[in-house]
């Protein structure tokens, strides 16, 4: 989906009033986040924000980010609604409006979105000891190879060549989940990644 549609999309939502029935978070991010000490968490395209939402209930001072105001507002409402704060930016992220500040965040998540040179800054922007959690939607084949790249999307292998861990990082999980269409209504197929700045 391009921008309009995504906007259309959390524009319904908050008319249909979702703010008070977000689900919960990745079962991953709430793997790894319940590990940590609650600290600075930045939620890169937060989407309707139900990893910046749980994280904030556990105590986290949580920024989210995200180029649909509608989605922020999305947010912002639902946060308000469950007497939490997460402080919210409408940026757009492939021209990096918004800066990740270096060493300074405990946790940043980039869920089901793909941005190859966002990798860095994000990584750049871990605090010792602080982790990144990354999940990418796959190529729709798995051979990946013989059609054009697909927006937003890696191929197999292609989601740890792009953290490119070497020195002072830590890989803690990674997995490619692939399910026959048949398992799991609307399931795609996906990469994810938990890397681990050991400073």
């Amino acid at each position: 989906m391009n921008k309009a549609d995504w906007d259309a999309r959390f524009r319904d939502l908050l008319e249909r009033g979702a703010a008070h029935h977000i689900g919960g978070p990745e079962p991953i991010v709430e793997k790894f986040a319940s590990a940590l000490p609650p600290g600075r968490a930045l939620d890169l395209a937060c989407g309707a924000g139900k990893n910046a939402l749980w994280l904030a209930q556990q105590g986290w001072d949580v920024t989210a980010v995200d180029w649909s105001a509608n989605a922020i507002e999305l947010v912002q409402a639902a946060s308000e609604a469950r007497g939490v704060k997460i402080k919210t930016h409408v940026a757009n992220l492939e021209t990096h409006e918004f800066k990740i500040e270096p060493c300074a965040w405990d946790l940043i998540l980039m869920c089901r979105y793909f941005q190859a040179d966002l990798f860095e800054p994000a990584k750049l922007g871990l605090a010792p000891g602080g982790i990144l959690i990354a999940i990418v939607l796959l190529q729709e084949s798995r051979l990946g190879d013989s059609g054009p790249p697909q927006s937003f999307r890696v191929r197999p292998g292609e989601l740890a060549a792009y953290a490119d861990v070497t020195k002072g990082w830590t890989i803690l999980h990674y997995e490619e989940t692939w399910r026959a269409p048949e398992s799991t209504p609307g399931f795609k197929a996906t990469a994810t990644i938990v890397i681990r700045w050991d400073g």
